[in-house]
Order: C-alpha cells, then structure tokens, then sequence
C-alpha cells in the first residue's frame, strides 16, 4: 500500500457536493474557518463513488459489474475482454485492472478521512471555529466514512492494513496486515463512535449527506455481517436486529408503491433512499443506465436511444435466463419496464423493439432521449428495502422466526412484488435470502450477501445451497473456498511486499 499525504478533492454533483477542489502542503494550517473545514469533510466523500465507478478498468461502473459478475448471473451482451474473462473463469490476475480499482482508491480515500479527522479532534483552536453541534456532526460523517471504506477494503481482500492517522512520511509507506478481526472490529468502533455522535442529526437528509438513519442502517447491516463469515459471531444477530428495528420504527422511511415511482426517486434522497452516489451529467454521471441498454449481438437498439457512437454503443449486461426465470410467476418486478425490460418504443415512436431481458432499474428517461448518454441519476448504496431484509434475516438467526416486525419487514418487500399472496406467519432464512437476490440483484450488494452467508441461490433446485462447491450459470467452474476474496492488486504488493497472505 501507499499512501501519499493527499490534497482534499471534493465532488461537483447534485445535492451538497458543489465545493471547487482544493490542494494544500499543510492542512492544519489551511482550515481557518468553518467553511473550510466543512471543503475537508465533503471531499471525504468523494471514495463512496468507488462502489459504482472504481478507477482502473475500462467498462464504466466497474465494481458493480464486477460484483455482478462474481455472482455468475449477470450475461455479458457484448465482446468479453480478458478481464471480465478471468472474474467468469475464477482465475483472477492481481494485474486485473478491477482488482486494483477498489483498493487503491479506497486509501486514498482514507487519507482524506484521517486528516480530518485529526484536525477536528486535535486542532488547537478547533473550539474557537466549530460549535459542538459542528463538530459532532462532521465527526459523526467522516467515522461513518471509514468504516464504510474499510468495509469494502476487508470484504473484498479479507486482511489489510488498518490506518487511523494522517500519513506523517515514508515509515507509513509499507503497513503491516491486520486480520479480518482487527479490520472489522475497527468498522464496528467506528460507526458505534459515529452512531454515538448523530444524536443532534435528522434521520435523512435532502442534500443526500450521510445521516442518523444512513449510520443505524449501515451498523444494522456490519453487525448482520459480523454474525455471519469470517467472524461467525452470532451475538451480533440481536445487535442487527434492534438497530434495524430503530430505523423501522423513526417513521421516516418507507417504500415506493411501485417500482416505477421507486425509480423516479433515486434522484430524492429520500422516503427509499438512505444513502445514494450523488451523480451529475457531464460531471460524475452514473454509467448503469449505458450498461443496461439492450442489445441485439453487437448492435444496440438504437432507436431505443436517440444518439449512436460506434464508440460507445451502449449495452453491456442483462440478467441471464435462469436468473430472471427464477423470479415468482408473477413477480411485479419482472413486469416491464420494472427492474427488468423486454420490449421499448423508439424514441421517435415508430417501432417497438422487443429482446431479452434487459436491466431497467437505472432507465433514465432523460439520458434515453439527449444527446449524450450521460445520465445524472444517483445510484443507491444503503436502500430501505435493506434495512427491512436485514431486520428479518437477523430474527432468522440462519433458521426461521415468528417474531411479527421481523415478518413485517420481509413483508413489506415481498408484498409490492407479490401483492396478491398472503402475509405469512413465519419466515425463514432461506425465504429471506432469495429476496435479497432478486430485490438487490444489479446494486453490487449480492456478492457481499453470498460471501458472509457462504450460501448461493440456485436457480436450478430453486434452492439456497452452500457457496463453496455451487456453479453459477455463468461462471466456467464452481466456487471454492479461494473465490471468496480477490487477489491483491500486484501493483501494491509491489510497493508493500506485505501484502502477502
């Protein structure tokens, strides 16, 4: 790993993050007032588009594509290139261009995070510039922040080195591992440590900055985390539960009626939506909607959309058959143009094309009809319907459960899906877990719920089955034991011959 002291970069997309980039040699000396300190702690946000773009591979919204394609039901639609090819094989290279995206971000992305950190806790005369109120608030996000960083840096690599301070020279340059333990319990620490600090917080807030309801959500789901693999710390299924269950209970949020009204809400920050990537056209737009445009081999639909570069054609994934066949007959999601899509009228209105199942859960109408294929739509990281599946999955305790907010919970997912069945009188894990797959399918949570319950939904027994010895549609062999983490990215291991499991 390394590790340079990094200028605080902020992002200009909707909502709050609007702040130009800044560059200093001597941050403490930099933050004067209020206003730029504040700079600081929004350019901290910047890692949290890491989930949705990464940085190194060449396909636009890599680790979501990775993640998707790690669970083996995403298709390919267009040319596979050598590194999609090895996530398909199983036989990932640390040169993969998606291995290295999260990883180096990611630290640089907690350089920020430290840093300020630091000068809010540690600047002489921080009392003179912030209120408490201030103070508490700006800690609560930048804790949030690290754990949530680092809670992608462990899922995904399993041991890391743990950094809590700003870089001070070249000693911080080559960090010894710290175990997944130590990795998780300092994810745990802090987001407690912001949790503790949001009291004074509203539970969601319009600008999309994190909040009340976004820090409970997370801990919700690090805590179900911790209950399941590689920490295996069952205690930790009540701790879900009841944090769950808080947010449940603020009265703050709930679900769309439709899928089609949830869709339209991305851009809200609100009522679904805890946590989202805030995207701008032209500036930090949100690929998925290109990715998704369906295609007929080569050629995309291009009447579908009102624009053509050879270029840029468009499409790049859609479920596979036995993944959307797997969904109840019936399913509302599977309507179209719900999460899925069969058929489209031309922009111009004279043809209806119709093809495979195509992803539509990040159509952006606006995006369909301009010129440029830049959608400004965010992307969800922490959705209600989350929340509600980790309240019931933590009363399942990997079994079953009568408990009725439990029940409640998985209900109100599975009722907008399947409004015409009963409400029933236990769930069990294995219910839970399905739901999951199909109401999370193409938001790059799955890999993260298959990895830490080291089970997999298989579509041809209609059946959840263990991870290790389960062969995904489209993956070329079953999984075993060393799938379970990526490699780490060879350019690292090359500056921290540390990094050596």
């Amino acid at each position: 790993m390394t590790v340079a002291i990094s200028a605080v970069m902020t992002v200009s997309c909707t909502g709050f993050l609007k702040e130009e980039p800044k560059t200093f040699e001597q941050p403490g000396n930099f933050y004067e007032n209020e206003d730029q300190i504040l700079q600081g702690v929004l350019g901290a946000y910047l890692g949290i588009r890491c989930p949705l773009y990464g940085t190194g591979a060449n396909q636009g919204g890599e680790n979501v594509v990775l993640t998707e394609m790690l669970c083996g039901y995403a298709e390919r639609t267009s040319s596979i290139f050598s590194e999609l090819a090895e996530i398909l094989n199983l036989t990932i290279n640390p040169d993969n261009a998606f291995v290295g995206s999260t990883f180096s971000s990611m630290y640089t992305d907690l350089e920020n995070v430290n840093q300020m950190i630091d000068i809010i806790e540690n600047k002489e005369d921080i009392d003179d510039i912030l209120s408490p109120v201030s103070k508490n608030r700006y800690l609560a996000e930048l804790y949030f922040l690290r754990g949530y960083y680092y809670s992608f840096l462990v899922r995904f690599y399993g041991p890391v080195p743990l950094k809590l301070t700003p870089t001070t020279g070249l000693a911080d340059s080559q960090l010894p591992l710290n175990s997944e333990a130590e990795v998780f319990g300092q994810i745990i620490t802090d987001l407690e440590t912001a949790e503790s600090l949001s009291s004074g917080m509203e539970w969601n807030y319009a600008d999309g900055r994190i909040s009340k309801g976004a820090i409970k959500a997370y801990l919700a789901k690090m805590y179900l985390t911790m209950a399941g693999y590689p920490i295996h710390d069952e205690t930790y299924y009540e701790k879900a539960f009841s944090t769950g269950l808080e947010v449940i209970k603020s009265g703050v949020f709930s679900l769309y009626d439709t899928y089609d009204e949830a869709r339209l809400g991305y851009d809200t920050n609100g009522k679904e939506y805890l946590f989202s990537v805030q995207c701008m056209k032209n500036e930090y737009d949100n690929p998925l909607h290109m990715i998704g445009v369906p295609r007929d081999g080569a050629t995309t639909f291009t009447p579908v959309i009102s624009f053509y570069q050879p270029s840029r054609p468009g499409g790049g994934w859609r479920p596979c058959a036995e993944f959307y066949n797997s969904y109840p007959e019936g399913d509302a999601r599977t309507a179209n143009h719900a999460f899925y899509f069969t058929s489209q009228i031309s922009v111009d209105g004279t043809v209806t094309h119709t093809f495979d199942p195509s992803l539509y859960k990040y159509w952006d109408n606006e995006c369909a009809t301009g010129s440029d294929g830049q959608s400004g739509v965010n992307f969800p990281l922490i959705r209600y319907t989350d929340v509600l599946l980790t309240v019931a999955e933590a009363a399942c305790k990997g079994g079953s459960t009568s408990n009725a907010d439990a029940i409640d919970a998985y209900w109100q997912v599975r009722h907008r899906a399947m409004p015409s069945e009963s409400k029933p009188s236990s769930i069990t894990f294995e219910q839970v877990f399905k739901e999951r797959i199909w109401e999370q399918a193409f938001e790059g949570q799955n890999w993260f719920n298959m990895i830490r319950t080291r089970k997999a939904f298989d579509f041809a027994k209609d059946a959840v089955v263990d991870f290790v010895g389960y062969k995904a549609p489209k993956m070329g062999s079953s999984f075993t034991a060393d799938d379970l983490l990526l490699p780490y990215p060879a350019s690292q291991v090359r500056l921290n011959p540390n990094l050596v499991r």
